[in-house]
């Protein structure tokens, strides 16, 4: 089973307007426990993961939440972190199956809605101004359409997409990559109005700089300083062993092919 902390708060308003700068200070959150995984197969809701392979997890940042966000106000904005594996190891397929990411609704509550998003990759030959990296050519989008979506306002939350390589084929093979969030569209609320949580300073498996990305339009092309980073977990296929991995209040267990 798969446990992800789902964290209330109040939110603060905005450090500020320009683009690439609203990091959204999050003030007074607690934390509750709860299953969120949405198993992309059967469009619905589970409690656990369903991988029918074995996985290993290259990144992993999802403990250790930080009072500091980024909302996604533009429209088709991508919003995303680089992102260094933990190792490749033996793999000879990096094929993505579980992706997780934190989902934060800075606008009322959210009530069994369709929640449209896709998660997106890059290679790491991209360069920005003044020599910073960002993210480069494409190496693969995967979109989602997750039903029954529901969110408090003002409040955030951990959610596993499971089943990812049935839909969409993402394979990565380099041992650096950036990985970005699009949230395109809510049936009857504003998608703009969502957002990612940064983590803890330090990822538990791989590694990240301090800084994120945005952009409106095609590749992303914005790099900023960050405190921390986005909270994310990717998992590939590992060949000849079973990962059970646990992490603070979040437990993942995934299961052998009968």
């Amino acid at each position: 089973m798969k446990k992800a902390v789902v964290l209330s708060c109040a939110v603060a308003a905005l450090a500020g307007q320009a683009f690439g700068a609203e990091i959204v200070s999050l003030d007074g959150f607690s934390q509750e426990e709860g299953a969120r995984v949405f198993d992309v197969r059967t469009g619905s809701w589970i409690s656990q993961s369903v991988s029918d392979r074995m996985s290993t997890t290259i990144y992993q940042n999802i403990a250790g939440p930080t009072p500091a966000g980024v909302r996604h106000s533009v429209a088709n904005e991508v919003v995303g972190d680089d992102i260094d594996p933990g190792s490749f190891g033996s793999l000879t397929n990096g094929n993505v199956q579980e992706v997780t990411i934190s989902i934060a609704n800075f606008g009322a509550d959210i009530n069994s809605e369709t929640l449209d998003l896709s998660i997106l990759f890059f290679d790491n030959t991209g360069s920005g101004l003044g020599g910073l990296p960002i993210p480069g050519n494409t190496i693969g989008e995967i979109p989602i359409s997750v039903s029954n979506f529901s969110l408090a306002g003002a409040s955030f939350g951990l959610v596993t997409f499971s089943g990812l390589d049935v839909i969409n084929e993402v394979r990565l093979s380099q041992e650096q990559f950036w990985i970005g969030v699009r949230f395109d569209g809510l049936s009857s609320s504003d998608p703009t109005l969502l957002g990612q949580v940064f983590y803890s300073e330090n990822p538990t498996i791989g590694d990240s700089a301090d800084q994120y990305y945005r952009s409106s339009t095609g590749n992303p092309a914005f790099s900023s300083q960050a405190t921390n980073n986005f909270a994310y977990e990717i998992l590939v296929p590992a060949p000849g062993a079973l990962a059970v991995l646990g992490v603070g209040g979040l437990v993942a267990t995934r299961r052998r092919r009968a």
